[in-house]
């Protein structure tokens, strides 16, 4: 089998898979994935190769977020993790993926237990989006004006976002919703103006973090807890409080902390497509 490497280098086209909600709707913990991969082309010398989505059959990368289960033979996986409501079990017959790295020890620990070779090399690609797009974010800032001030904002979790919209329930006074429709390079300015974060995104807590903003965690109405504690465990946290409700953790005095990962492996384990 001819794997995704030998054929990127080749016809300098990487393919692809990222999830999207298929409602017209941009998730933007979703949308940073070939965002943060061209840029990664870039940054190791083949910035020449274009990201595209893969098609249905098509040997493909898989970065950033829960789309493990995803994976078929031929695939190449980098930071990618388990969502823990759609379990890999594909994964049970499809033994040729190539793993680099993956989110945490939780995504580890299951596709080890598949028979499937894979680095102890932790840490979601997300947390490299500050750095890399550092210019694209303050383009983004300035857009949005020196007189704005944020305070404290709640980025909820996508599906989180639609049940509030649906109740009509909204944050309490002094907390700005933020949605995750918003484009990354605005998430991310949004983020690094804010004083705190609230969220039950993901990647709503992965920004604040590699920014420094004190972050509050909050359990998803829709989510598995499993993909938050493969994050926090994958950054050597393993007593994180993720708060039940906003409102028990606009009363909350425990943040999260600061992710602690190896930053140069995690860079380091971006495979190579270009040679």
């Amino acid at each position: 089998m001819t794997s995704i490497v030998q054929n990127t280098a080749e016809g300098r086209v990487l393919p692809m898979y990222h999830w999207e909600p298929g409602t017209g709707f941009k998730n933007f913990g979703d949308e940073i994935s070939p965002l943060v991969v061209g840029a990664m082309l870039a940054r190791s010398g083949a910035g020449d190769i274009r990201v595209v989505t893969a098609g249905k059959e098509q040997a493909k990368l898989l970065a950033v977020g829960s789309v493990i289960q995803q994976a078929r033979n031929g695939d190449v996986v980098w930071g990618a993790g388990v969502n823990g409501k759609a379990w890999p079990r594909f994964l049970d017959k499809h033994k040729n993926i190539k793993f680099h790295s993956v989110r945490g020890p939780l995504s580890h620990e299951t596709v080890t237990g598949f028979g499937i070779e894979c680095p102890a090399i932790f840490g979601d690609p997300g947390l490299l989006f500050m750095e890399l797009f550092k210019k694209e974010i303050d383009a983004a800032d300035a857009e949005i004006g020196a007189s704005e001030h944020l305070g404290s904002i709640f980025v909820p979790n996508l599906n989180d976002l639609r049940f509030l919209r649906e109740n009509r329930i909204q944050p309490p006074a002094g907390i700005r919703m933020i949605s995750p429709g918003e484009h990354p390079f605005r998430m991310a300015a949004l983020i690094r103006r804010a004083e705190k974060v609230y969220a039950s995104s993901l990647h709503g807590i992965i920004f604040a973090e590699s920014a420094g903003i004190p972050t509050f965690p909050i359990v998803s109405l829709f989510e598995p807890q499993f993909k938050y504690s493969d994050y926090f465990e994958g950054t050597g946290r393993t007593d994180v409080t993720i708060y039940q409700t906003l409102d028990a953790a606009i009363a909350g005095a425990r943040e999260s902390g600061s992710p602690k990962f190896d930053r140069e492996a995690l860079i380091g384990s971006f495979p190579r497509f270009g040679d």
